[in-house]
């Protein structure tokens, strides 16, 4: 079977054979971003409606979304419209490194934040990234003006290339911001593990540390294929591919890992980072009406601090403030209801002498609406 002349096959498919592959798996990045707005987006929603307040981390990862959405749409039709005319793709060209460079500098603002409250609002480290950010932006801005659209046929669609293999450095720079986010924040991670023990997988899920190995990997990889590949045409479609693959997954991780720290509490300052409980935020024990409850908290001690009778003795204490007849006795000092999260090793004694031996049991009212669980590791429930 004779193939048929060139004249009668439309331009649309008598693409190049790299074009081809690109346009194709151009698709998959697509997808990836569009599967990624249908999940991250009633989470944003929820997200805005839930507090009232409205920190940096809030508006600045709506923004990242708002952002991609229209980036992937734009970059859709300019790829895959046979009807476009020629010189729009001259005009046009500019638009994607551009609004990547704009993209990838708000997730490197909302990276710095995140990174200095983690670092319990380090001033050395914000001071340290935000230079590296600066540099970034200034670089990918420079670069930005060395893409070029490739010469095609109309009815081809429009593809944006760079000129050289230099302009990879739009990419080398931005890989080794993120690169040095990752690192930060396995550093935080591991130095969180001296003062708690927790399993590796729950450590990794706590910190996020696979998002941020994710953006780490994908940065990575596209620099590599920046630089590794000859350029030529039938090399674009991988380059092409590996870009908006990177800014696909760099935007959307990112705001997974905002996502991530607003489950743990409010976003205000770069949010706050927990081991157990948190360490950059002294809150007291959150106080519920309506209904009083009394409980006994004790200094936490070690084991062999505590014998066998103690504990029975404690066991009894804890049974016996869950009756009626407990509540008389803490209600004679209603002004000692709470006990400080960062208080001293001895605590007031309530409805007692004033004078308390260290490491007796003290009995606390407090509010709950159903049940109240202390999650602090300095003051136990016995």
């Amino acid at each position: 079977m004779s193939s048929l002349p060139p004249g009668l096959i439309p331009n649309a498919f008598n693409l190049p054979t790299g074009i081809t592959i690109s346009k194709d798996f151009f698709i998959a990045s697509l997808t990836l971003a569009f599967w990624e707005i249908l999940i991250l987006t009633p989470k944003l929603l929820q997200l805005a409606t839930s507090r009232r307040e409205w920190p940096a981390l809030k508006i600045l990862v709506i923004i990242l979304l708002l952002l991609l959405f229209p980036q992937c749409i734009t970059l859709a039709i300019a790829t895959y419209d046979s009807r476009l005319p020629r010189n729009f793709c001259h005009r046009f060209y500019l638009f994607e490194p551009i609004w990547s460079a704009c993209v990838l500098a708000l997730c490197s603002v909302v990276h710095i934040i995140r990174l200095t409250a983690v670092y319990d609002r380090s001033r050395r480290i914000l001071c340290s990234m935000s230079a590296f950010g600066v540099v970034q932006v200034i670089l990918t801005a420079a670069c930005s003006a060395f893409f070029r659209p490739l010469p095609l046929l109309e009815g081809q669609g429009c593809v944006t290339v760079p000129k050289a293999n230099w302009v990879g450095t739009f990419w080398v720079v931005v890989f080794g911001f993120y690169l040095t986010s990752f690192a930060l924040a396995l550093t935080r991670a591991l130095q969180s593990l001296q003062l708690r023990r927790v399993p590796l997988v729950k450590l990794i899920y706590r910190d996020s540390l696979q998002l941020y190995l994710g953006i780490a990997i994908m940065n990575v990889v596209n620099v590599a294929l920046c630089f590794a590949l000859p350029f030529d045409i039938e090399r674009f479609a991988v380059k092409t591919v590996a870009n908006m693959m990177t800014t696909v997954v760099t935007t959307t991780f990112t705001v997974r890992i905002i996502l991530a720290a607003a489950e743990r509490g409010s976003l205000g300052h770069g949010g706050v980072y927990y081991v157990g409980r948190p360490i950059n935020v002294k809150t007291p024990v959150d106080i519920a009406p309506p209904s009083s409850t009394v409980f006994n908290l004790r200094p936490p001690t070690t084991a062999h601090d505590v014998s066998d009778e103690e504990r029975a003795e404690d066991g009894k204490r804890w049974e016996a403030t869950d009756t009626d007849d407990a509540l008389p006795s803490v209600n004679k000092s209603m002004d000692h209801t709470s006990a400080e999260v960062d208080g001293s090793p001895q605590a007031p004694r309530l409805g007692g002498d004033e004078q308390q031996d260290e490491g007796l049991p003290v009995q606390v009212q407090v509010h709950v609406a159903t049940e109240l669980v202390i999650r602090d590791d300095r003051w136990q429930p016995v």
